[in-house]
């Protein structure tokens, strides 16, 4: 059961990461050309992919980030998981 938690972890790790980097690199090539469509295109896609695979990992182990934590009602227990950089481990 571990291995698998950790498996799917890891899966959900690796697909924010690869969107991640998407929208990363395409953010950095628009500062320098800020009128190509298809690159506007590209960025949208990749945050939207983003923005779904940081709430599936948020959903099914812990907040990644600070901005998704309500302190007053959840506490402060983010750091009770293990970080998503450990891979979970």
């Amino acid at each position: 059961m571990i291995k698998t938690q950790n498996s799917a972890r890891q899966k959900c790790m690796r697909n924010v990461q690869s969107a991640s980097f998407a929208v990363d690199e395409a953010r950095l090539y628009l500062d320098t050309h800020p009128n190509d469509e298809k690159a506007k295109k590209y960025f949208d896609k990749y945050n939207t992919l983003r923005k779904k695979a940081l709430a599936e990992y948020e959903a099914n182990f812990s907040p990644i980030l600070s901005d998704d934590i309500n302190a007053a009602k959840d506490g402060w227990t983010w750091t009770d998981e293990p970080y998503p950089w450990n891979e979970g481990v």
